[in-house]
């Protein structure tokens, strides 16, 4: 039963990597907002900072 499901994880990962990538140029009509559900000072706000600095 483990070989199927790697071999079906194989598959599937080989069939998503051969597909061809359907990326569009989207640029927003105006400002994102980027909401972070934890307080500040936490992993997830510092994460959230580094990714906003990215995005800008």
């Amino acid at each position: 039963m483990n070989f199927r499901l790697a071999a079906a994880a194989i598959f599937a990962s080989a069939a998503l990597l051969a597909a061809p990538s359907a990326q569009a140029e989207w640029k927003p009509s105006g400002p994102i907002n980027l909401t972070i559900g934890f307080g500040p000072g936490g992993s997830t706000d510092t994460m959230g900072r580094l990714i906003a600095a990215n995005i800008e």
